[in-house]
């Protein structure tokens, strides 16, 4: 596995602009896809598309050290099927997972769209680097998708959150917390048949 290589999940709410996110990503923050994956599930009842669903939250939390699944797996459950995948077309169950690589080239414009997208200062992003090192986390892989998330959460066609625009945002895209995060998704989606490009070549 590319130790590099690192991922992000766009949801199925904003299928409709998953070619302008890629774009964003690859014109405004320069960074190269590696690779991209449509994984369709309308062939599937809802039962099991929910659990599809709530296993890509749950299969990085114990590399990413977050929450205990127990608890995490009843409060994911209830927010998948009243807030995000519950009433969803089965022509529209699927999702697009995005691999890329981790270069230090990259960082500066990452570092620049966080500013303008997400307004954040130099003291925020300085402490919060601080904070994904700590952890063992990783900064970019993070930040790019709040930098989504905050860059496409006003798109018209996405259903008006409870609380507003901004909390409605996590409906957009979901990234694991590590790299040993993302290899986990990655094999938790080889396990149930989907192929990801992770070679370094």
């Amino acid at each position: 596995m590319n130790k590099n290589l690192r991922l992000l999940v766009l949801w199925p709410l904003v299928k409709h602009n998953w070619n302008n996110i890629i774009n964003f990503i690859e014109d405004d923050i320069g960074i190269e896809i590696k690779d991209k994956v449509k994984i369709s599930s309308k062939n599937i009842d809802n039962e099991n598309w929910i659990n599809f669903i709530l296993n890509i939250y749950l299969s990085h939390r114990k590399s990413d050290n977050v929450d205990t699944e127990s608890g995490l797996r009843a409060k994911i459950d209830k927010k998948i099927k009243s807030e995000f995948f519950g009433n969803i077309p089965k022509d529209n169950r699927c999702v697009l997972v995005i691999t890329y690589e981790l270069k230090e080239c990259t960082l500066k414009k990452l570092i620049k769209n966080v500013k303008k997208v997400c307004l954040h200062n130099n003291q925020r992003i300085n402490s919060n680097i601080n904070e994904f090192n700590r952890l063992s986390h990783c900064y970019m892989q993070n930040t790019l998708k709040d930098i989504v998330r905050n860059k496409f959460k006003n798109d018209n066609k996405l259903p008006e959150h409870i609380k507003g625009r901004h909390y409605g945002r996590k409906r957009i895209a979901h990234a694991p917390e590590s790299a040993l995060g993302a290899l986990d998704i990655l094999n938790f989606l080889k396990d149930n048949g989907v192929t990801i490009l992770d070679d370094e070549n």
